[in-house]
């Protein structure tokens, strides 16, 4: 992983090409972004792959981290026919912002210099695609589960099927209110909680102009531990796509736990 440096003088030895490498196709670019809190952790973002983000101890972890994230990821978009890049990619790192700590319960995130930039129709349809392709897997997950094992526990989870579910759906919430939008969904029923979320969701994201889709919230109501943590619809949709991936892994799990505790299928 590369980042980015200022000028530097090329020796002879730098701007000597092998005959090998003489009109071999470049590799294909991806850009980092990374959110980092000095002795906590380190965060990831591959801003042309949406949802695609690795989380380490430390900058110095990231990088291995990452590399492995890649695959998986990769894995995941080619199960469901989604824009991929060749192999092995170039990943440069665009920027670090030192502070922020999305990963606590109420922690500000980084906005970065990418989050401001308009998106295209072309962006936003391939992020809404993302997200529709993380809620199936998050539902068919959840069908998988016997209702009667909703309340347990998978290994390594300190939350219950149930609890999960309501939080993707509260934490949808809260993430669409960062752009001045309220949703409310008084649903008790976690499935059917997580359907209405999402369609009001959409319904919200429907009313935006193509010309606002660089617009600055700076939400007041229910702020992140950073009362003036600046959000945009590219960064909405960033948090809540990284968001849904990252527990459907936790309910994969649990639904791997349940089919071996029962040897069904």
């Amino acid at each position: 992983m590369t980042s980015r440096r200022g000028p530097t003088r090329a020796t002879a030895k730098e701007t000597r090409r092998s005959p090998a490498s003489v009109g071999a196709a470049p590799r294909p670019l991806l850009s980092v972004y990374v959110e980092s809190a000095p002795g906590e952790r380190a965060v990831a973002h591959v801003a042309e792959l949406p949802g695609c983000f690795a989380e380490a101890q430390s900058l110095d972890d990231l990088p291995a981290l990452l590399e492995q994230q890649l695959v998986k990821h990769r894995t995941w978009r080619e199960a469901h026919h989604l824009p991929w890049v060749p192999a092995q990619p170039e990943l440069r790192i665009e920027q670090v912002v030192s502070g922020p700590r999305p990963w606590l319960e109420n922690g500000a995130g980084a906005l970065f210099a990418i989050d401001r930039r308009l998106l295209t129709d072309e962006e936003y349809s391939a992020h809404l695609l993302v997200l529709a392709c993380a809620r199936a897997d998050v539902l068919r997950a959840a069908h998988a589960i016997p209702r009667g094992a909703y309340d347990d526990r998978a290994p390594g989870s300190d939350r219950t099927v149930r609890e999960t579910l309501l939080h993707l759906a509260r934490t949808e919430e809260w993430l669409v209110s960062r752009l001045g939008r309220r949703v409310q969904v008084a649903e008790p029923d976690p499935l059917r909680r997580l359907v209405d979320v999402r369609a009001a969701t959409l319904e919200h994201l429907a009313r935006y102009d193509r010309v606002d889709r660089d617009l600055i919230f700076i939400p007041r109501e229910r702020p992140s531990d950073d009362p003036e943590e600046m959000w945009t619809l590219r960064k909405f949709l960033r948090r809540l796509i990284e968001h849904e991936l990252d527990h459907l892994e936790a309910l994969n799990l649990a639904t791997q736990h349940w089919s071996d505790a029962t040897g069904l299928e």
